[in-house]
């Protein structure tokens, strides 16, 4: 579905929104400033500081299969808590035309530190390379 016959106007306004940060995200990603921080088979994880100063993380490998079955597992609760053992709620809440969703996350707190939580939007595209995309954002919800 394109983005222009999306009717439902906040819709649009997500998947747009989606879109746009994926673009910023894979600008960010194709840079040179990326430090190799571990390598697997034919995965690598890499980390930098963004330009807001936090710590952003990337990785590479093959999907093999189906794009959207992939961005599914990575982006499933059960997925994401195996390997961040802070995360204490994902709660994909919205779907959105274009292989877009909001996914609420909610982190425990710790000693002094509170709780927080974070709404993601992800998206997933092949971009004219035929590299397969998948990418999230912390957004605020419209």
């Amino acid at each position: 579905m394109e983005i222009e016959k999306i009717k439902d106007i906040n819709q649009r306004e997500a998947v747009e929104l989606a879109h746009k940060k994926a673009i910023e995200i894979v600008d960010l990603a194709n840079s040179k400033k990326w430090d190799l921080i571990k390598r697997k088979d034919d995965v690598q994880a890499f980390t930098m500081n963004s330009p807001d100063g936090f710590k952003i993380v990337k990785g590479e490998g093959y999907i093999y299969g189906d794009i959207e079955q992939a961005s599914r597992v990575l982006q499933s609760p059960d997925f994401q808590k195996a390997y961040d053992n802070m995360l204490e709620i994902v709660d994909e809440f919205e779907l959105l035309p274009c292989q877009s969703s909001f996914v609420y996350n909610k982190f425990k707190g710790q000693l002094s530190v509170s709780s927080r939580d974070i709404v993601m939007l992800g998206t997933f595209f092949v971009d004219d390379d035929g590299r397969k995309i998948i990418v999230t954002s912390s957004v605020e919800h419209p």
